[in-house]
């Protein structure tokens, strides 16, 4: 029987394991550092998504409001726009209740002050009324020129349609027009346009102020 001292044995964890050796951390427990950070990151991410997100609806929002304020007051229905213009005399509507009508041209002959006529032309009369149907005054600080041209809308910009079309009265049409028109009010501006012999259609187009949506007429020019 030997002496020899022996170790004093480790106590047993009693599943063949070693008391002394380390526990795996739990979810709670110290070695859960990682799931904290992960956390952290994902609540700076979700806000700044969130942040972001505010920032590009503002952004179209006010895009939305310049585009309106740009395009203006539109026509109701489009009605007498330059892809739907109004086939003779008619009335355009706006949307907030504003009305333009133009006459059916007539015959005219020319007046002191029109100048000469040229070799193989005709002269024509015909009305602009604006109808301040709306809850606000009319402005026409911002009122587009009034235009004429031979042909459809869709010589809009040729410059021998243009040429063929001369509006005679344009400067007391243009001192007739106010600074605004009061609700309920109305206003007729009579026009006269000389153009060439074989002018057969004659296309208008107006605005009526205060960055609205262009009108337009196509009317037909009797012989």
């Amino acid at each position: 029987m030997s002496d020899t001292p022996r170790a004093a044995d480790t106590p047993s964890d009693g599943a063949g394991g070693w008391a002394g050796a380390a526990a795996p951390a739990g979810p709670g427990g110290p070695g859960d550092g990682g799931g904290h950070l992960v956390g952290h990151i994902a609540l700076a991410l979700g806000s700044v998504f969130l942040a972001l997100a505010a920032v590009v609806f503002y952004a179209v929002h006010d895009l939305e409001e310049e585009t309106d304020a740009v395009e203006g007051v539109r026509l109701d229905h489009s009605r007498g726009d330059v892809l739907d213009p109004l086939l003779g005399p008619g009335t355009a509507r706006y949307e907030d209740g504003v009305e333009v009508t133009v006459t059916e041209p007539r015959p005219a002959r020319d007046r002191t002050g029109d100048g000469g006529p040229g070799p193989d032309t005709r002269t024509f009369a015909f009305s602009v009324t604006y109808a301040n149907r709306s809850d606000a005054p009319l402005s026409f600080a911002f009122a587009a020129p009034m235009e004429a041209w031979a042909g459809g809308v869709d010589r809009q910009g040729d410059e021998s349609a243009a040429a063929a079309v001369d509006h005679v009265n344009d400067e007391d049409a243009a001192r007739r027009l106010p600074e605004n028109l009061a609700p309920g009010r109305s206003l007729t501006i009579p026009l006269r346009y000389r153009v060439a012999a074989d002018v057969q259609q004659l296309t208008f187009m107006y605005g009526a102020g205060d960055l609205r949506e262009d009108a337009y007429w196509e009317l037909s020019l009797p012989l």
